[in-house]
């Protein structure tokens, strides 16, 4: 939030504070599929085998590999790829360079 000086105009932090009570630390699910839709190529993920993946009734998410399936998973590779995953994350979002996220 601090990132954004009008935050309560920016979409990405209305949506946030709507979803729950900030501050929190919320899993990027969305997030981690742009930076993997925009930059493939850096490699932050590699992709599970083909499958079908169902919600069930509690809503969860199902996925039974097959190779007729057409859906996939991302996947960390790698521990030491989080943070670097997180900072390109941040980087896309914030539009800041990677050596200022931290500082």
């Amino acid at each position: 939030m601090n990132d954004f000086p009008d935050a309560y105009k920016h979409p990405l932090c209305v949506s946030y504070q709507i979803y729950d009570k900030m501050p929190y630390d919320r899993q990027t699910w969305d997030l981690t599929s742009v930076i993997q839709a925009i930059e493939p190529e850096k490699d932050y993920f590699e992709l599970s085998t083909k499958g079908t993946i169902t919600i069930d009734s509690a809503g969860h998410s199902l996925f039974n590999a097959s190779d007729k399936g057409q859906h996939q998973y991302l996947m960390i590779q790698g521990k030491e790829n989080i943070q670097r995953t997180l900072d390109a994350i941040v980087r896309q979002v914030t539009g800041k360079e990677e050596k200022n996220i931290n500082q």
